[in-house]
């Protein structure tokens, strides 16, 4: 009854009801973990491999919702990769992790990454919360094996934008 337009029954003599349709257009933003601990595994699938490819199809996904999919790689440094969806945000993500040498030529993980240890946790929480926006749905993928420390978990993951999956 709430969705029904009186004025246009009044003026069309049969029932209009309103339908509305889900927001959309938001930006999602996937974090991946890169860290040490990421490059171990089980059955010859790493950590970071798994997460590398739950980003791409988040990717494909995207393409469904029209969305964008914006990653952001914690390795050394912070890995910005542009708004992409689709097809193309896949073939961008590769091709950056390839120039970074997270991954190999043929698209593997490259188990032998040397890390350095300059990156601090202050700096990825700085980060984190650079991404934390109203319009934006956060999407951490980790082991959370020292990525961040306790207090600046709880905060991020106090939004309720924010999803965080322990990958293991």
């Amino acid at each position: 009854i709430r969705f029904i337009d009186w004025k246009m029954v009044a003026k069309m003599g049969h029932p209009y009801i309103k339908v509305f349709e889900e927001e959309r257009n938001v930006e999602i933003v996937v974090i991946i973990d890169a860290g040490p601990t990421m490059f171990s595994g089980y059955n010859q699938v790493s950590k970071l491999q798994a997460s590398i490819e739950i980003c791409c199809l988040l990717y494909l996904l995207s393409k469904q919702t029209n969305d964008q999919v914006h990653a952001v790689v914690v390795a050394d440094e912070i890995i910005n990769l542009p708004k992409k969806t689709g097809e193309a945000g896949i073939v961008n993500l590769i091709a950056v992790l390839e120039n970074k040498e997270i991954l190999t030529k043929s698209g593997k993980v490259n188990l032998t990454y040397a890390h350095d240890k300059k990156f601090t946790k202050e700096q990825k929480t700085k980060e984190i919360f650079k991404h934390l926006h109203k319009k934006r749905e956060l999407v951490l993928l980790s082991d959370f094996s020292n990525f961040l420390d306790q207090t600046s978990f709880e905060r991020i993951a106090y939004s309720r934008k924010t999803h965080c999956f322990r990958v293991v």
